[in-house]
């Protein structure tokens, strides 16, 4: 008899092709949209009519078994894949001339936006729900990170519409800014208890510590392992080696960063940096590098393609309680806020961008330049678009919080997943309703 993890799987990828298939013949909207947003229609028709029909709901428990493991799945396995194929099409010469703006985008934007988003959820929350600063605070870090392959999904769509360094500001902030969120989780979780309106200076300090080991940890393990997978590549003319051996970089770095506790993103997005500009054209052959770029597209696209199936199924594990009727109103107002935070954080690091180029004259150093228009700012913005690590990190922070000694109730995992979800939907639909306009 087959196993109940096979059939699942095999229920995804089937989906998953389905979905392209009918995508590319009729809609022609970001496939990853159309994933999220068909099985999350699914999954409220499985809550209405899975009560009434027993043997359904036992399928609906083992939907929800998946989805309950859904943070391990994201986190440990498909992040690392994800970010490193989407790397692979970094242009390294591109990304030197605007690494002030990228960096600006995935740090300073992120850690702004997690601030923003913290102290006005606290605001708004404290009133409904006694919630702690730090725990709006790891409500922001939750929400703040995009996601870099829907995110691509639909710049390719409007690639006539989006110039190219806005384009490659985009990425860059896209592929760094899930790793700075996933740090500044686990940082936050780590931290200790919090007082009500700012975290303790002990636990301001662990947080700092944290951050750093993550970061420096990741890129150094992501970029030392990256090295050494090309000078291996450089030495062998066997096609299927070459790639085999990008498989296994990324499976390894999985395995050393969570042995060693340090950012597995981070080191993945370093990584497939690495094979992009030292791999692709110099270490692998042609043959090889061509079927490179086709497996991990491949990856690319079915993983992503499963991850935003699973998201929109999320919606199983949510069992909302009839007290709540107040924090549907505070989950619109949190739409609100991440929208707000988004549009602050952008402007105040690209106008953060100019002003160092200006007092330091850095535009006189190189012969390009990043002009940033409105029209450059809007898009920016608009591309927020959030995703699985926002859902992944929502599921696994009651969990994370008890195992750090800090007891949660179950009211507040419902609570900070509905907030989670809501948010990561709301920005779906604004995606397909600017695809299909």
């Amino acid at each position: 008899m087959i196993a109940t993890e096979v059939l699942i799987l095999d229920l995804l990828l089937t989906t998953t092709w389905m979905l392209k298939l009918v995508n590319e013949r009729i809609f022609q909207v970001p496939q990853a949209v159309l994933n999220s947003l068909v099985a999350l229609v699914l999954s409220f028709i499985l809550k209405l009519v899975a009560p009434l029909v027993p043997p359904l709901n036992q399928e609906v428990l083992k939907v929800t078994d998946l989805i309950n493991n859904f943070p391990e799945l994201v986190l440990n396995y498909f992040l690392g894949f994800l970010l490193f194929a989407t790397a692979l099409h970094v242009d390294v010469r591109e990304f030197r001339r605007i690494r002030a703006t990228v960096l600006a985008l995935s740090v300073l934007s992120t850690l702004l936006s997690a601030l923003l988003v913290g102290l006005l959820t606290y605001a708004v929350l404290h009133s409904v729900y006694p919630v702690g600063f730090r725990e709006a605070l790891l409500f922001g870090a939750i929400i703040s990170p995009t996601d870099p392959v829907a995110v691509i999904s639909i710049l390719k769509k409007f690639r006539h519409l989006v110039p190219d360094t806005t384009r490659y500001a985009i990425l860059g902030e896209s592929l760094f800014n899930d790793a700075i969120s996933v740090i500044l989780y686990v940082a936050l979780i780590g931290s200790g208890k919090a007082s009500a309106w700012c975290l303790h200076c002990s636990a301001w300090m662990r947080v700092l510590r944290v951050l750093l080991v993550q970061a420096l940890g990741g890129m150094f393990i992501g970029l030392a392992l990256g090295q050494l997978a090309c000078h291996v590549i450089a030495l062998v003319e066997d096609a299927l080696l070459e790639v085999t051996t990008s498989v296994v970089l990324v499976l390894n770095l999985e395995v050393i960063c969570s042995y060693l506790d340090t950012s597995v993103p981070l080191a993945a997005v370093c990584a497939g940096i690495v094979m992009s500009s030292r791999g692709r054209g110099v270490a692998f052959t042609r043959r090889g590098e061509k079927r490179l770029m086709h497996i991990w597209k491949f990856m690319d696209e079915t993983l992503n393609g499963i991850l935003f199936l699973l998201i929109g199924l999320a919606a199983v594990v949510w069992n909302p309680i009839p007290s709540w009727h107040s924090t549907f109103v505070v989950a619109s107002a949190t739409i609100f806020i991440t929208m707000l935070a988004r549009a602050v954080s952008v402007a105040l690091s690209l106008a953060a961008v100019a002003a160092w180029d200006r007092y330091f004259h850095t535009h006189s150093r190189h012969r390009y330049r990043a002009h940033h228009h409105f029209d450059s700012i809007a898009i920016i913005i608009w591309s927020g678009l959030r995703g699985g690590v926002s859902i992944a990190l929502a599921l696994a922070a009651p969990g994370a919080l008890r195992a750090a000694g800090q007891e949660q109730t179950n009211e507040f995992g419902q609570l900070l997943f509905m907030l989670t979800y809501v948010g990561v939907v709301w920005s779906i639909l604004v995606q397909v309703y600017f695809s299909v306009a």
